[in-house]
């Protein structure tokens, strides 16, 4: 199991079920990267079961492993516009956990314009 890539999939559970719905687009990407992680799809879909129905889940999620907190990022915004929707809740979501691992408001900006690109 990789401990870092389970951290990040489990912020891209709370990014992905921060809008109350887990998109068709979303999926496989999450399963992606749980198959990375080294944990199967009865995980994955519990973990998103907990990211739609605890509104306190990513706030236990903050914990993320900060060997590469810009990659961390990277991941969190791609999960969260693969619907093609930014959600306000989303930005807040990502913004926040960018603040948590350390990164700067400019460079988290930077970031999303490079997503946006």
């Amino acid at each position: 199991m990789n401990n870092q890539a389970l951290e990040i999939l489990k912020a891209a559970c709370c990014i992905a079920g921060i809008d109350g719905e887990i998109c068709d687009r979303e999926h496989p990407l999450l399963k992606r990267m749980a198959h990375a992680a080294g944990v199967d799809t009865d995980w994955l879909n519990a973990t998103l079961e907990q990211a739609l129905n605890d509104p306190l889940f990513f706030e236990r999620q903050f914990h993320l492993l900060k060997a590469d907190p810009e990659e961390t990022i990277r991941v969190l915004i791609e999960i969260a516009t693969i619907d093609n929707h930014f959600s306000l809740p989303e930005r807040i979501i990502v913004q926040h956990f960018a603040e948590k691992i350390g990164i700067e408001r400019q460079r988290y900006e930077e970031l999303l314009h490079e997503a946006e690109g």
